[in-house]
């Protein structure tokens, strides 16, 4: 492995923190439709981990810039194991979505990083 690769531990450690967010409201919601004091149990898991996601926060757009194929493989796979819809159509859409959002990012990493070599 290249000392350099910055790798994605904060990176998915806070994609993590967003789906269990996210699960927390969707629980607390599900019975009377709104979050209450009483859903205060059903935020605990992110709770303890919000530490982990926000502790490294900062690194997350360097990870970004830094993937290559095989670790934006890595989160596409984190996020199409977390995040379901009921519209299968519209689950892919926004998968496909999300692909794309990181391959631009990634290209776009790769052209700064070439005009850089260049200039140098």
């Amino acid at each position: 492995m290249d000392p350099k690769k910055l790798g994605t531990q904060e990176l998915e450690e806070l994609v993590d923190f967003v789906f269990d967010v996210a699960d927390s409201v969707t629980a607390a919601v599900k019975d009377d439709g709104k979050v209450s004091i009483g859903d205060a149990p059903k935020f605990l898991k992110p709770l303890l981990g919000s530490g982990k996601a926000i502790g490294g926060i900062n690194q997350v757009p360097k990870e970004i810039a830094d993937l290559d194929d095989a670790e934006m493989k890595v989160i596409v796979a984190k996020v199409q194991k977390r995040f379901d819809i009921v519209d299968d159509k519209l689950e892919g859409y926004i998968e496909n979505l999300f692909y794309s959002t990181l391959q631009l990012v990634m290209n776009v990493a790769k052209i700064y990083a070439l005009k850089k070599n260049k200039a140098a």
